[in-house]
C-alpha cells in the first residue's frame, strides 16, 4: 500500500469518527507535521478525499464534508442547497483537473427546460427537471457517490417544499439557480472553471446568509 493510501484511510476514518469535524479545515502543512512525511503524499490523499466527497473547497481553503447531512430528517432546505452546492463545486474542480469534456448545449437544454417549468407552476415538475439537470452534472465526476448524494439532496429539499408549501418559495429559488446555472453555463463557453467556482461560493454564502427564499 503506498504512503498516499496509508494517509488516506487515516483521515478517513478520523472523518468518519468524527475527529475531524464537519466544516473544519484541513491543513495539510500541520497534517504533515504531525505524520513526519512531506507533503505530497498528504496532498493527494486530500484530493481524492476531495474526489469521493468527503472533503469540499471553500475558495482557497479544503474543508470537510459534513456527509451527515444526508441521513438526518431534521435537517432544513438551506442545508440540502449547501450541500447540493458544495457537491458542483467539487464537481468542477475535478472537471478542471482531469479535463473532463462537459457538453455546454446539453446543459443549456436541461437549463432551459428548468426555466420553462417554474412558468407552469407545478412542483412535481419543477423537480423532476431539477433531478435531470443534477444528475447530469453529477454524472461528469466518475464517483457514483455524487449521483447517489445529489439525488436525495434534491428528493430532500422537494419533500420539504411539499411539507411547506405555503413557507418556500420555490419560484423564486428556481429563478435564483437557474440566473446561477446561466452565469455558470457563460463562465464555462470562456473556458473559465474558476469563475463557475466562485459564482456558486458567492450564491452560497448569500443563501446561508440571507435565506431569501424560505423559513424552514
Amino acid at each position: 500500500m503506498t504512503l498516499t493510501n496509508i494517509i488516506y484511510n487515516q483521515l478517513r476514518e478520523k472523518i468518519h469518527e468524527g475527529e475531524l469535524t464537519a466544516n473544519e479545515q484541513i491543513n495539510v502543512s500541520k497534517i504533515s507535521s504531525q505524520l513526519n512525511v512531506s507533503r505530497t503524499p498528504v496532498s493527494h490523499a486530500t484530493q481524492k478525499l476531495l474526489e469521493e466527497g468527503y472533503l469540499y473547497k471553500d475558495r482557497s481553503r479544503v474543508l470537510v464534508q459534513d456527509l451527515s447531512l444526508i441521513d438526518s430528517a431534521n435537517i432544513t432546505s438551506v442545508d440540502h442547497l449547501k450541500l447540493l452546492l458544495d457537491f458542483v463545486v467539487n464537481v468542477l474542480h475535478y472537471i478542471d483537473t482531469y479535463k473532463i469534456e462537459v457538453n455546454i448545449s446539453q446543459l443549456e437544454v436541461l437549463t432551459d427546460h428548468l426555466d420553462r417549468t417554474l412558468g407552469q407552476g407545478d412542483l412535481d415538475e419543477y423537480f423532476d427537471s431539477q433531478m435531470d439537470l443534477f444528475k447530469y452534472v453529477f454524472e461528469l465526476h466518475e464517483n457514483p457517490l455524487y449521483v447517489k448524494y445529489g439525488r436525495i439532496a434534491v428528493k430532500e429539499l422537494y419533500r420539504h417544499a411539499k411539507e411547506h408549501e405555503d413557507q418556500f418559495n420555490y419560484v423564486h429559488l428556481g429563478e435564483v439557480i437557474v440566473e446561477l446555472l446561466n452565469d455558470i453555463i457563460d463562465a464555462l463557453k470562456q473556458s473559465d472553471i474558476n469563475l463557475a467556482i466562485e459564482l456558486i461560493i458567492e450564491s452560497k454564502d448569500v443563501f446561508l446568509k440571507n435565506k431569501p427564499y424560505s423559513s424552514v
